[in-house]
């Protein structure tokens, strides 16, 4: 049976946060304290929810050209149908030939 020991040791940048481990623990947390805009969260919600990427107009055009896929946000629902093709859909609804 074999034991691995491994160590750990803090990463350069967290132990900049301060002299303690006290200090850099609470600026750590601070770094998380904000809140996001609800717009930058809108936006999150549905490129998470459309399995879309989130990121500039240069990100998303590299990512389309890697994939071959087009890669844009989606309006939900439907399509809306056209005037001309919503009186096409109606016509003959409502009536019942017996």
């Amino acid at each position: 049976m074999f034991l691995w020991c491994c160590r750990l040791t803090p990463h350069t940048l967290y132990q900049s946060l301060g002299s303690s481990d006290k200090e850099r623990q609470s600026a750590y947390r601070d770094l998380f304290r904000t809140e996001l805009e609800r717009e930058a969260i809108d936006d999150i919600r549905l490129a998470i929810n459309q399995d879309q990427p989130l990121g500039n107009e240069r990100f998303l055009t590299r990512i389309e050209k890697m994939t071959g896929i087009r890669r844009q946000a989606r309006p939900r629902g439907r399509p809306r149908l056209k005037p001309d093709a919503v009186d096409a859909a109606m016509e003959g609804q409502g009536v019942l030939s017996l």
